[in-house]
């Protein structure tokens, strides 16, 4: 099962293509490497997971119990909603849709950071305030 782990700092192509780093493209398994699925919770990076990850995920909060109309059943259903597959061709590279890149500020550099189980993609600025806001507490 894939584990992701480091940074890399990429630039959009003019077409919304990105690339996956080597180390990130390796570390998913061969049979769900044509395949990824993006989405967003709140802030200004996107979510991106393997099939395996993303089922894993879910299964482990639909086994926490939680009432119809709880906030974390309203958290799946936003994640779910935002939910975008999209195809990868052999050399790691896929389209970032415009609707995730425009919510997420993203312009043309980005750093892509393993979180073990995901890869985030941030606008690059972004992330550096966020570490520098976040490490001085």
């Amino acid at each position: 099962m894939a584990t992701f782990n480091g940074n890399k700092k990429a630039k959009l192509e003019a077409n919304n293509r990105l690339s996956l780093p080597k180390h990130f493209f390796k570390a998913i398994d061969e049979d769900e490497r044509n395949e990824l699925l993006l989405t967003m919770e709140t802030g200004s990076c996107i979510l991106v997971y393997p099939r395996s990850r993303w089922d894993e995920r879910l299964d482990r909060l639909a086994d926490e119990n939680f009432e119809e109309n709880s906030g974390k059943l309203w958290k799946i259903r936003g994640l779910q909603q935002k939910m975008l597959p999209v195809k990868v061709d052999r050399l790691g590279r896929f389209y970032l849709p415009n609707n995730l890149k425009e919510k997420a500020g993203i312009d043309k550099e980005v750093t892509l950071l393993g979180m073990r189980t995901r890869i985030e993609i941030w606008p690059t600025d972004v992330l550096e305030e966020q570490i520098q806001k976040y490490a001085a507490k």
